[in-house]
C-alpha cells in the first residue's frame, strides 16, 4: 500500500514537472515569436517597406522627420500608431497542426509583406494575412517559415490586416516644406525662362549672401531683414493634392520646362528639390477680363527623382517665388 502511494505521489510529481516545462516552452515559442513581428518602443528603426498586390510604401527617417517614398512628409500620427502597434502587438497561439498548410497557403495568396530595417539591416520580415473572406482572425507568418501565428491587439477586435497599410495616401502629410528660419543653410530658386531673376541665399556664420546662381556673382547690397523674413516663409508650405494615374500629364511634363526649381539644403546638410510647372487654363481670365493661359489658382510640383504630381495652390507657394530684385536695397 506505501509502495502505491509512493508511486502515485511520483506520477503526480512528474505531471507537474511535464506541465511547468510545456507551458515554460509554449510561452519561450511565444516570446520568441513575439520578436519576430513586434517591436519595443526604444528599438528605433530606420526604414519600413510595406507592399500589398501593386501598392508599396517606404517610410523612411532622417534625423527626426519620418517621409514616404523618400520625398513627402509622413504624417506625425500615422507613424506613431504604426509603431505603437508594433510595441502592442501580441501572440495568442501557433497555428495547430491540422489547420497550418491550409493557413499558409492562404497567408501567402493574400499577404501584406512587412520589411523593418535598422542601421541598414533587415531586422523584421513577415507577412499578415489580410484575406477578405475571414474576419475576426489575423495571422502572420514569418517569411518563408511555414509557421503561422494567431495574432491580437489588446483592446482591438477587429482584423489586424488593415492597419498594415501598403497605399502611400494614407502616410502622406501634404507638406511641402516645414523648415524654421534658423534649420536653412541654402535656398536657390532658378527660373529658366528668366534666368536673370534667379538667386542663391545662403546663411552662413550668423550672416547672409546672395549670388547670381549662374556666374557666382555676389550680391552686396541687399536687405538682411528680407532675407530672414524669405526663410520664415518655408514653414508649414502645403499641397493640395497629389495625382495618380494621368499618364498624359506625367509624360508631358518629362517634355515641358520647369517655372521655377526650389533648391534647399538644411543645416544638416539634407537637401530637398522641387520643380514646379505651369498649369494651363481652363478658359479662365484674368482681373482685366482677359483670357490667360495659364491657371491662375495651381501650379504643379515634383520632387527631383520622384514620379509622383502635386497640385499646389499659387496662396500656398506664392511667398516663395520671390526674384532677385525682391531682396534689393531701394
Amino acid at each position: 500500500m506505501k509502495k502505491s502511494w509512493i508511486y502515485i505521489s511520483l506520477l503526480v510529481v512528474l505531471a507537474v514537472v511535464a506541465v511547468y516545462l510545456y507551458l515554460q516552452d509554449e510561452q519561450n515559442t511565444l516570446d520568441a515569436s513575439f520578436s519576430t513581428f513586434g517591436l519595443k518602443k526604444e528599438q528605433q528603426v530606420d526604414s519600413v517597406l510595406i507592399r500589398q498586390g501593386n501598392q508599396q510604401v517606404k517610410l523612411h527617417r532622417k534625423g527626426e522627420q519620418w517621409y514616404v517614398n523618400e520625398y513627402l512628409f509622413a504624417r506625425t500620427k500615422a507613424i506613431d500608431q504604426f509603431f505603437n502597434l508594433l510595441a502592442d502587438l501580441r501572440v495568442e497561439a501557433p497555428a495547430s497542426r491540422e489547420n497550418r498548410d491550409e493557413l499558409v497557403e492562404q497567408i501567402q495568396a493574400h499577404a501584406i509583406h512587412v520589411q523593418i530595417y535598422k542601421k541598414n539591416q533587415r531586422i523584421r520580415d513577415y507577412l499578415v494575412e489580410a484575406d477578405p473572406s475571414r474576419e475576426g482572425n489575423t495571422y502572420m507568418m514569418v517569411t518563408g517559415s511555414g509557421q503561422p501565428f494567431l495574432m491580437s491587439l489588446p483592446g482591438f477586435s477587429q482584423d489586424l490586416a488593415p492597419l498594415f497599410q501598403a497605399n502611400p495616401d494614407y502616410w502622406r502629410d501634404r507638406t511641402l516644406f516645414d523648415y524654421e528660419g534658423p534649420e536653412l543653410r541654402v535656398v536657390q530658386l532658378t527660373y529658366p525662362e528668366k534666368p536673370q531673376a534667379s538667386f542663391t541665399l545662403s546663411y552662413q556664420k550668423d550672416r547672409f549672401g546672395l549670388k547670381l546662381p549662374e556666374d557666382g556673382q555676389q550680391v552686396t547690397a541687399f536687405s538682411s531683414n528680407k532675407a530672414a523674413r524669405y526663410f520664415s516663409y518655408f514653414s508649414n508650405v502645403r499641397f493640395h493634392s497629389v495625382i495618380t494615374g494621368d499618364n498624359r500629364l506625367v509624360d508631358s511634363l518629362d517634355k515641358a520646362q520647369p517655372y521655377c526649381t526650389i533648391e534647399i539644403t538644411d543645416r544638416n546638410g539634407n537637401q530637398r528639390k522641387l520643380l514646379t510647372y505651369r498649369k494651363s487654363s481652363q478658359g479662365e481670365r484674368d482681373a482685366f477680363g482677359q483670357k490667360t493661359p495659364w491657371d491662375l489658382n495651381y501650379l504643379y510640383g515634383q520632387y527631383g527623382h520622384s514620379e509622383e504630381i502635386l497640385l499646389i495652390k499659387y496662396t500656398e507657394i506664392d511667398p516663395l517665388l520671390k526674384e532677385i530684385d525682391y531682396f534689393r536695397e531701394n
